[in-house]
């Protein structure tokens, strides 16, 4: 990022800030093909190419959690926590990059929305609040849902699978392990206009639970599980 904007003469325009998240996926993309013994799997099974802008939300479990993201779409824009913001170095990419900060105010972070979403772009907002310790699905709030109810955009579900157990919370032990992404069914406003955020909320959490819990079932297996468990023995 300082290399992008600090040398030329760029203006740090839409085109640019679009330009620098092509160039992030690009990087991303050559990093998982060339480390060792990490990889991702993206499956898209419905087609979503987010060629409209939309609410996407998902659940967390790492810091390799934008990672993962980025490498599905360089329209994604995230909405990280303070945490994140308060490190000088990831404050300036996550700037470079247009993301903004779950501590700003509502208003702020609803103009910020509809702001990227009338560019095409998909604002990515993980409804638990936080990382989830132990890789389940915590509850959910409802500000993803207001924000998509008030904007009446669209929701895409987004389940990840695998980087809580590459980089666990509070720990900076790598273990080897193939993180994982599915990009659910888009759910449009019309679809979901009678239901309040709050029941949406409860609705989303829940089917979560159950996807989660099907991805889980499917993908670990004792292969998964044996480099954690060799590098703890």
């Amino acid at each position: 990022g300082f290399i992008w904007f600090g040398t030329g003469n760029k203006q740090k325009n839409e085109a640019t800030y679009q330009k620098f998240r092509e160039l992030m996926q690009f990087y991303f993309k050559l990093d998982m093909r060339l480390h060792p013994w990490l990889s991702c799997e993206i499956v898209n099974q419905y087609h979503e190419q987010f060629d409209k802008g939309a609410i996407a939300i998902c659940n967390h479990q790492s810091l390799l959690d934008t990672l993962c993201l980025l490498l599905v779409s360089p329209k994604f824009v995230i909405v990280a926590n303070r945490k994140v913001i308060r490190n000088p170095l990831v404050r300036l990419l996550l700037y470079y990059a247009e993301f903004a900060c779950v501590g700003d105010t509502i208003d702020g972070l609803k103009n910020y929305c509809n702001h990227q979403i009338e560019r095409g772009h998909t604002v990515v907002i993980f409804p638990e609040g936080q990382r989830s310790e132990k890789c389940d699905i915590k509850r959910f709030h409802i500000g993803a849902f207001l924000l998509a109810d008030e904007l009446k955009v669209d929701i895409v579900p987004i389940y990840l699978h695998g980087s809580g157990y590459v980089l666990p919370l509070h720990r900076a032990i790598q273990n080897n392990a193939k993180m994982y992404v599915e990009i659910g069914k888009r759910i449009s406003y019309s679809e979901r206009m009678s239901i309040s955020p709050r029941d949406m909320a409860r609705e989303m959490r829940q089917s979560y639970f159950i996807k989660y819990s099907e991805i889980c079932r499917k993908r670990e297996n004792t292969h998964f599980f044996h480099q954690p468990v060799h590098k703890y023995d």
